[in-house]
């Protein structure tokens, strides 16, 4: 049996703890590490803390790695929802002392994931310069972030013309190595261009679901004579959709509550994107 580790101020783990491949990197690049006398804590350059228990003796992993401290809510209007924190930081020292003082690790490990359920968002996507947002409709079962997989439904522009897409998939965009090219479930809430999202509805069963996928299929894409009114034609397709699905009572659970959705709706269209249709 190997030596029992001391229980100095200083402690030590496995090599294998922080091997790449255990590691939650979609979350950002680690920026700092730590080990006590039970866990093994890494913090992203995006403020996220996640550990894993440490053996007592063996000093390896025996738990998955748990979040046990996330940044707060992001402005969503913002272009940068969340700080990057550097290794010299002194946010970082602050973020690890806050930890200590709430005994947020042990927390983290006694208490149960809250449940999740299917959630319908609205998401704006940055494109070229002066060129208006693309729309599309996520659904997917968010964690405590509210990021998570799921699947994605938009038009998008090919071959001069505009044609509807179900998305499930992206590739990765922080691969191991070795790994390039791989893919994962689509996440548009943690895609770079996002530049803002709006949740729809927080409880879709599976039924709704199936019944989204079917309208947003049936709404014919707008034609356009040029490559710009090409580019803009996503916002008023969403906005029709979503408008079938306030019929169908999938969105909005009042009429007051789905009318202040749309006058949302309306006021963060980009109004080139109004003029480009000829839309009021």
């Amino acid at each position: 049996m190997p030596p029992r580790p001391s229980r100095g101020r200083h402690y030590t783990c496995a090599d294998s703890v922080f091997s790449r491949k255990s590691l939650p990197t979609d979350e950002g690049r680690i920026v700092s590490r730590r080990v006590d006398c039970c866990h093994a804590c890494i913090m992203t350059d995006g403020g996220f803390v996640f550990a894993c228990k440490l053996d007592d003796y063996t000093r390896e992993a025996v738990s998955d790695w748990v979040m046990v401290y996330w940044p707060p809510d992001p402005d969503p209007i913002q272009s940068r929802p969340y700080p990057f924190y550097r290794l010299h930081d002194p946010e970082v020292r602050l973020i690890w002392a806050r930890i200590d003082k709430h005994n947020l690790i042990r927390a983290a490990f006694n208490r149960k994931p809250p449940k999740s359920t299917r959630h319908l968002v609205l998401i704006a996507e940055r494109q070229g310069e002066d060129e208006p947002k693309h729309w599309s409709l996520f659904s997917h079962f968010p964690n405590v972030l509210g990021t998570g997989g799921g699947e994605v439904w938009q038009i998008t522009t090919g071959g001069g013309e505009m044609y509807f897409e179900h998305l499930l998939t992206e590739a990765d965009p922080n691969p191991a190595p070795g790994e390039e090219g791989q893919l994962r479930a689509i996440d548009r809430m943690r895609s770079s261009r996002n530049a803002w999202d709006r949740v729809l509805a927080k409880d879709m069963t599976d039924s709704q679901r199936d019944r989204v996928d079917e309208i947003a299929r049936e709404e014919v894409p707008p034609l356009g004579d040029s490559w710009m009114e090409l580019k803009a034609g996503s916002q008023g397709w969403t906005i029709r959709v979503v408008e079938r699905l306030m019929e169908e009572g999938i969105v909005g659970e009042s009429q007051e509550e789905r009318e202040m959705m749309l006058e949302e709706m309306e006021k963060l269209r980009d109004p080139m994107e109004k003029n480009w249709f000829g839309e009021e």
